[in-house]
């Protein structure tokens, strides 16, 4: 969906960030696959909209995410706290399923 990252209509605020909204017309994003092998990965601009397919092994997928911010920016306190809440409950609820 080349270019639909910079256009803020299509995002909304959630709990931990953004999330698309509604899905964007493809007319004007159409959905560009990237074809990966395993062990292949992204990098993308936070807002690009972006899937996968099913995970056919028993085996969990896993995720890294590296955030640079502006030497300006301001830390929402709030946001933080409920990230952490949240990060803290999914580190929990991967030690169990392992």
């Amino acid at each position: 969906m080349p270019g639909h990252h910079l256009d803020e209509s299509l995002v909304q605020c959630c709990d931990l960030g953004r999330a698309i909204a509604e899905a964007p017309d493809p007319t004007s994003y159409p959905e560009v696959p990237a074809l990966l092998n395993p062990g292949d990965a992204t990098l993308h601009h936070f807002l690009t909209a972006h899937r996968s397919g099913p995970n056919p092994t028993d085996r969990h997928r896993r995720g890294f995410v590296m955030d640079y911010k502006a030497i300006d920016a301001q830390l929402d306190e709030h946001a933080h706290a409920e990230q952490e809440a949240y990060k803290e409950r999914v580190y929990i609820e991967s030690q169990a399923m392992d």
